[in-house]
Parts: structure tokens; sequence; C-alpha cells
């Protein structure tokens, strides 16, 4: 990955580490069954917000 680069990581990259444990813990709640609108709607909940995605245009 970027190991051994002195570049910090793009803030899409730091998003997702810092959203991924919660994804899975809601995930993991829903037995594996939850997909990606209720697992969104499940953080949502919890008050986790993250940057909308760019606009293409």
């Amino acid at each position: 990955m970027r190991e051994g680069l002195d570049t910090p990581p793009t803030l899409e990259a730091a998003v997702r580490q810092q959203l991924m444990p919660l994804i899975e813990q809601v995930h993991a709640r829903s037995g594996g069954t939850n997909g990606t609108r209720r697992i969104t709607r499940a953080l949502r909940r919890k008050g986790v917000q993250w940057p909308a995605a760019p606009s293409s245009g």
C-alpha cells in the first residue's frame, strides 16, 4: 500500500479507515444481513458523519 512513503493518506483513505470498524460493527450486529442502505441509515442514526462524495461536473 503506502508503506515507506512520506505522503499522507488521501482523504478518502482516511475516512475509510475511520468508518470501516463502525461499518463492520453494524454489519455484524445484523447477523451479516444488512446491506449498504441499512448500514448507512444505522450509522446516520448514531450520528456518524462523513464528507460528501465530490460532484462530477
